[in-house]
């Protein structure tokens, strides 16, 4: 549960602040990915912790930004390799763009979908909240009299049943008279 309250707190702080803020953070946040990618050295593989500027860009901003920190995020993993391995050929250093860049925007996508499809779920959990506080329910047993057709309440009073319906339904009623 800790995880979670650290995303809550997390994307609370992000909504309160621009994009540009946004931006700074998230290239922060790269920065101090890439440091650490260069301290572990090559040995060590943590391109993953690339996808932390990825995800609050794209959550936060969209996913062409997030597509945008995506390619940064993948020349900043070559130029760190290529720092760690000297000789490394402009072929393959561009064969670990693509690939980590094709990773990297699969998770953008990803991202982008699932913030799409949240927005979608609480917009409609608003709409059916309104419909549902909007609903009034009858059910039981109504005690209506065969001749006047009208219906006895909790009281014991026998009201006729458009005034009923009225009062406990929310409905109005119209008259008028049919063929038969």
């Amino acid at each position: 549960m800790k995880v979670q309250r650290i995303l809550v707190r997390t994307d609370s702080w992000f909504r309160h602040r621009s994009r540009p803020a946004t931006w700074l953070v998230s290239l922060l946040i790269l920065c101090v990915v890439g440091a650490l990618d260069h301290l572990t050295g090559v040995e060590v593989v943590v391109n993953f912790l690339h996808l932390i500027p990825i995800f609050f860009i794209t959550w936060r901003v969209g996913r062409d930004l997030g597509l945008l920190m995506s390619l940064l995020c993948a020349v900043v993993c070559v130029w760190i390799d290529g720092m760690g391995r000297p000789g490394l050929s402009t072929w393959v250093a561009m064969w670990y763009v693509i690939g980590d860049f094709s990773i990297f925007a699969i998770f953008a996508v990803a991202v982008t979908r699932i913030s799409r499809d949240l927005a979608e779920q609480r917009r409609l959990n608003v709409e059916l909240q309104t419909a549902l506080s909007q609903v009034k329910t009858l059910s039981g047993f109504l005690p209506i009299c065969s001749w006047c057709n009208k219906i006895r309440d909790k009281a014991g009073n026998w009201r006729r049943l458009e005034k009923y319906f009225s009062t406990h339904a929310e409905v109005d009623f119209t008259h008028s008279i049919c063929p038969e």
